[in-house]
């Protein structure tokens, strides 16, 4: 997720997102992991990427 993204949403929802959310989500949104599954424990995915 980009950082002009994450404005968009904080502006959106009228709130601000934490500066540890956004460093979640600037190392893993978008990141498929090994066969397509996530990259958290488990081979889990936060979210998928939306495009």
């Amino acid at each position: 997720m980009s950082p002009t993204a994450i404005t968009a949403l904080e502006h959106d929802l009228g709130i601000q997102i934490s500066a540890d959310l956004r460093t979640l989500w600037f190392l893993t949104a978008g990141d498929d992991g090994v066969n397509d599954r996530g990259c958290l424990p488990g081979n889990e995915a936060l979210m998928t990427r939306s495009r």
